[in-house]
Protein backbone atom coordinates (compact mmCIF):
# COMPACT_ATOMS: atom_id res chain seq x y z
CA UNK A 1 0.00 0.00 0.00
CA UNK A 2 2.83 2.34 0.84
CA UNK A 3 4.56 1.63 -2.46
CA UNK A 4 1.41 2.39 -4.47
CA UNK A 5 0.96 5.69 -2.62
CA UNK A 6 4.56 6.59 -3.45
CA UNK A 7 3.97 5.92 -7.14
CA UNK A 8 0.88 8.14 -7.12
CA UNK A 9 2.84 10.98 -5.51
CA UNK A 10 5.58 10.70 -8.12
CA UNK A 11 3.11 10.71 -10.99
CA UNK A 12 1.33 13.76 -9.58
CA UNK A 13 4.62 15.57 -9.19
CA UNK A 14 5.51 14.88 -12.80
CA UNK A 15 2.11 16.10 -13.96
CA UNK A 16 2.49 19.53 -12.30
CA UNK A 17 4.15 22.09 -14.64
CA UNK A 18 7.25 23.79 -13.25
CA UNK A 19 6.53 27.52 -13.28
CA UNK A 20 10.22 28.41 -13.08
CA UNK A 21 10.80 26.98 -16.56
CA UNK A 22 8.72 29.84 -18.01
CA UNK A 23 11.43 32.34 -17.05
CA UNK A 24 15.03 32.04 -18.18
CA UNK A 25 17.83 32.97 -15.77
CA UNK A 26 19.85 36.14 -16.20
CA UNK A 27 21.27 36.17 -19.74
CA UNK A 28 23.79 38.92 -18.94
CA UNK A 29 27.30 37.65 -18.31
CA UNK A 30 28.94 39.25 -15.28
CA UNK A 31 26.06 41.65 -14.85
CA UNK A 32 27.12 42.31 -11.27
CA UNK A 33 30.86 42.98 -11.88
CA UNK A 34 31.80 40.12 -9.57
CA UNK A 35 33.74 38.06 -12.14
CA UNK A 36 37.43 38.85 -12.48
CA UNK A 37 39.30 41.74 -10.86
CA UNK A 38 38.03 45.18 -9.86
CA UNK A 39 39.71 48.52 -9.12
CA UNK A 40 40.42 49.22 -5.45
CA UNK A 41 39.61 52.94 -5.65
CA UNK A 42 38.94 55.94 -7.87
CA UNK A 43 42.45 56.25 -9.32
CA UNK A 44 42.69 52.98 -11.25
CA UNK A 45 40.86 51.22 -14.09
CA UNK A 46 40.02 47.52 -14.46
CA UNK A 47 37.94 46.60 -17.51
CA UNK A 48 35.13 44.26 -16.34
CA UNK A 49 35.30 40.67 -17.54
CA UNK A 50 32.89 39.79 -20.37
CA UNK A 51 32.36 43.38 -21.53
CA UNK A 52 33.84 45.46 -24.36
CA UNK A 53 34.57 48.90 -22.95
CA UNK A 54 35.18 52.45 -24.15
CA UNK A 55 36.84 55.30 -22.26
CA UNK A 56 37.86 54.48 -18.70
CA UNK A 57 34.84 52.35 -17.83
CA UNK A 58 35.76 50.13 -14.90
CA UNK A 59 34.74 47.52 -12.41
CA UNK A 60 35.43 48.87 -8.92
CA UNK A 61 35.10 47.59 -5.36
CA UNK A 62 32.66 49.09 -2.89
CA UNK A 63 34.34 50.82 0.05
CA UNK A 64 37.47 51.98 -1.77
CA UNK A 65 38.92 55.48 -1.74
CA UNK A 66 36.39 57.93 -3.25
CA UNK A 67 34.00 55.04 -3.92
CA UNK A 68 30.52 54.24 -2.48
CA UNK A 69 30.61 52.42 0.85
CA UNK A 70 29.79 48.76 1.37
CA UNK A 71 26.49 49.87 2.94
CA UNK A 72 25.44 51.07 -0.53
CA UNK A 73 25.94 47.52 -1.82
CA UNK A 74 23.93 45.99 1.02
CA UNK A 75 20.97 48.25 0.25
CA UNK A 76 20.64 46.78 -3.26
CA UNK A 77 21.85 43.27 -2.39
CA UNK A 78 24.99 43.92 -4.36
CA UNK A 79 28.25 42.05 -3.97
CA UNK A 80 31.78 43.33 -3.57
CA UNK A 81 32.02 45.23 -6.86
CA UNK A 82 30.02 47.34 -9.32
CA UNK A 83 30.45 49.30 -12.58
CA UNK A 84 31.52 52.95 -12.83
CA UNK A 85 32.36 55.44 -15.58
CA UNK A 86 35.89 55.71 -14.21
CA UNK A 87 38.53 58.39 -13.70
CA UNK A 88 39.25 61.38 -15.93
CA UNK A 89 36.63 60.89 -18.66
CA UNK A 90 33.33 62.51 -19.54
CA UNK A 91 31.70 59.43 -21.05
CA UNK A 92 32.44 55.72 -21.15
CA UNK A 93 30.60 52.48 -21.74
CA UNK A 94 30.60 48.69 -21.62
CA UNK A 95 28.79 46.45 -24.13
CA UNK A 96 28.09 42.76 -24.59
CA UNK A 97 25.79 40.87 -26.96
CA UNK A 98 23.76 37.83 -25.92
CA UNK A 99 21.52 35.43 -27.81
CA UNK A 100 17.74 35.52 -27.58
CA UNK A 101 16.11 32.10 -27.56
CA UNK A 102 13.00 31.58 -29.62
CA UNK A 103 9.72 30.98 -27.82
CA UNK A 104 10.12 33.84 -25.36
CA UNK A 105 7.71 36.75 -25.74
CA UNK A 106 8.64 39.25 -23.05
CA UNK A 107 11.79 40.31 -21.21
CA UNK A 108 12.22 41.55 -17.66
CA UNK A 109 14.98 44.18 -17.60
CA UNK A 110 16.58 45.26 -14.34
CA UNK A 111 19.59 47.21 -13.04
CA UNK A 112 20.70 49.17 -9.99
CA UNK A 113 21.72 52.66 -11.13
CA UNK A 114 23.01 55.70 -9.30
CA UNK A 115 25.70 58.26 -8.64
CA UNK A 116 27.66 60.29 -6.12
CA UNK A 117 26.01 62.74 -3.71
CA UNK A 118 24.25 65.62 -5.52
CA UNK A 119 26.41 65.33 -8.66
CA UNK A 120 24.53 64.79 -11.93
CA UNK A 121 26.75 61.92 -13.14
CA UNK A 122 24.49 59.04 -14.18
CA UNK A 123 24.32 55.70 -15.97
CA UNK A 124 21.81 54.12 -18.33
CA UNK A 125 21.44 50.58 -19.62
CA UNK A 126 20.32 50.14 -23.23
CA UNK A 127 19.05 46.86 -24.65
CA UNK A 128 19.21 46.98 -28.46
CA UNK A 129 17.23 44.16 -30.07
CA UNK A 130 18.76 42.67 -33.24
CA UNK A 131 17.62 40.15 -35.85
CA UNK A 132 19.76 37.27 -37.12
CA UNK A 133 21.52 39.59 -39.60
CA UNK A 134 22.28 42.20 -36.96
CA UNK A 135 19.58 44.66 -38.03
CA UNK A 136 18.25 46.79 -35.16
CA UNK A 137 14.60 46.11 -34.29
CA UNK A 138 14.20 48.48 -31.36
CA UNK A 139 15.76 49.67 -28.10
CA UNK A 140 14.69 49.42 -24.47
CA UNK A 141 16.28 51.72 -21.88
CA UNK A 142 16.66 51.74 -18.09
CA UNK A 143 17.57 54.97 -16.30
CA UNK A 144 19.08 57.32 -15.68
CA UNK A 145 18.45 57.75 -11.94
CA UNK A 146 18.66 61.46 -11.15
CA UNK A 147 20.22 63.09 -8.06
CA UNK A 148 16.71 64.07 -6.95
CA UNK A 149 15.55 60.45 -7.17
CA UNK A 150 18.54 59.49 -5.02
CA UNK A 151 17.72 62.22 -2.49
CA UNK A 152 21.05 63.88 -3.41
CA UNK A 153 22.95 61.15 -1.60
CA UNK A 154 25.38 58.50 -2.84
CA UNK A 155 23.35 55.41 -3.62
CA UNK A 156 22.07 53.06 -6.32
CA UNK A 157 18.39 52.44 -6.94
CA UNK A 158 17.02 49.32 -8.62
CA UNK A 159 14.90 50.06 -11.67
CA UNK A 160 13.12 47.54 -13.86
CA UNK A 161 10.58 47.14 -16.62
CA UNK A 162 8.93 44.38 -18.63
CA UNK A 163 9.02 44.77 -22.41
CA UNK A 164 7.76 42.86 -25.42
CA UNK A 165 10.50 41.12 -27.39
CA UNK A 166 10.42 41.94 -31.14
CA UNK A 167 9.23 38.86 -33.03
CA UNK A 168 12.40 38.52 -35.13
CA UNK A 169 14.88 39.27 -32.32
CA UNK A 170 17.73 36.77 -32.10
CA UNK A 171 20.29 38.83 -30.20
CA UNK A 172 20.38 41.81 -27.88
CA UNK A 173 23.29 44.22 -27.46
CA UNK A 174 23.41 45.46 -23.87
CA UNK A 175 25.27 48.73 -23.21
CA UNK A 176 25.94 50.40 -19.87
CA UNK A 177 26.69 54.07 -20.59
CA UNK A 178 28.09 56.41 -17.93
CA UNK A 179 28.03 60.19 -18.32
CA UNK A 180 29.93 62.64 -16.08
CA UNK A 181 28.17 65.86 -15.13
CA UNK A 182 30.75 67.32 -12.75
CA UNK A 183 33.97 66.48 -10.93
CA UNK A 184 36.92 64.55 -12.30
CA UNK A 185 35.63 60.99 -11.74
CA UNK A 186 32.75 59.67 -13.85
CA UNK A 187 30.38 58.57 -11.09
CA UNK A 188 27.76 56.97 -13.32
CA UNK A 189 27.20 53.72 -11.39
CA UNK A 190 25.53 50.43 -12.29
CA UNK A 191 25.19 47.01 -10.67
CA UNK A 192 23.03 43.87 -10.96
CA UNK A 193 22.36 44.37 -14.68
CA UNK A 194 19.87 41.73 -15.74
CA UNK A 195 17.91 40.39 -18.71
CA UNK A 196 15.43 37.58 -18.07
CA UNK A 197 13.34 36.16 -20.89
CA UNK A 198 9.79 35.09 -20.18
CA UNK A 199 7.38 32.98 -22.20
Amino acid sequence: MTRRFGVIVVLLALAVPVAASAVMGNAVRNGNAESGKAAAGDSSIVAPAGWKTTGNFTAVRYGGSGIPATSVAKAIRGGKAFFAGGPSNRSSSATQTVSVRTGYRTAVLSAALGGWSSQSDAATVRYRWLDAAGKALGTSVLGPVTPAQRGNVTKLITVHKTVKIPAKARRVAITIAAIRGSGSYNDGYADNVSLRLRR
